[in-house]
């Protein structure tokens, strides 16, 4: 997961702005997560991970 969020934050985020680093990768993360989490529990499975 961590990989994912560090790709998007470095394609998406000025890396001269270390305030925006940090909140682009907390929302990413954020995001991700509960989109992996709805995921799994559409699917029955346990989205206790996920978090």
């Amino acid at each position: 997961m961590e990989e994912a969020v560090d790709l998007v934050v470095a394609a998406r985020a000025d890396l001269d702005d270390p305030q925006q680093v940090a909140e682009l990768t907390a929302r990413c993360e954020a995001d991700t997560r509960a989109l992996i989490a709805e995921a799994c529990q559409r699917r029955g499975g346990d989205a206790a991970w996920a978090g």
